[in-house]
């Protein structure tokens, strides 16, 4: 989940992360894991910018989608 995402919709809110997940550039597998690296960014107070973020599966799919 996002941040802008959070920001439109709030914290009580289910969002289908089927696409995300499943046509994640490299694969389903990473698609989840970058679905949960989001969440851990978002509850840690994590920014999402370029330059902080790691390589990896979540910054494959930011670079798929964008933000």
């Amino acid at each position: 989940m996002s941040p802008a995402s959070l920001a439109d919709y709030g914290n009580d809110v289910i969002l289908n992360a089927g696409t995300g997940i499943m046509d994640h550039p490299d694969g389903p597998a990473a698609g989840v894991g970058a679905f949960f690296e989001a969440i851990e960014r978002v509850q840690g107070g994590e920014s999402f910018s370029w330059e902080t973020l790691p390589p990896g599966s979540l910054r494959r799919a930011l670079e798929k989608w964008g933000f």
